[in-house]
């Protein structure tokens, strides 16, 4: 699968409510940046502890999160997104060996394009 591939599976899973199928796509030792709902930077280090945020945010947004875009860039891919929490938010993900390696949360889209590479539109 292209790096594009194992990240829309990773969400399809995750718009499911299949959360323990994401774990079969990411990394043992993947880490994911991610942001509090206050701003804070949190680590969470490993499968498991990404599982559970992934856990976590279902029960508490499923009905509120939707993916608007992805764009792929080599092995990164930029997830947009449309969430109560902040309006839009984004996701880059860094795919290696076709299993999630990193998660890293932006604030926004052009925010997460640029920090790849890409140049933002509109």
């Amino acid at each position: 699968m292209t790096p594009e591939e194992v990240v829309r599976a990773a969400f399809q899973a995750w718009g499911e409510g299949r959360i323990d199928d994401i774990g079969e796509l990411i990394a043992p030792d993947a880490r994911w940046r991610a942001t509090a709902p206050d701003g804070a930077i949190v680590w969470c280090n490993g499968r498991d502890e990404i599982l559970d945020n992934f856990r976590w945010v279902y029960e508490q947004l499923r009905d509120q999160i939707r993916v608007t875009r992805f764009t792929g860039a080599g092995d990164k891919v930029v997830v947009g997104l449309h969430a109560p929490v902040r309006a839009t938010a984004a996701n880059v993900i860094t795919v290696r060996a076709e299993k999630i390696a990193l998660f890293e949360d932006y604030p926004n889209e052009p925010e997460a394009l640029s920090a790849i590479g890409l140049t933002p539109s509109g």
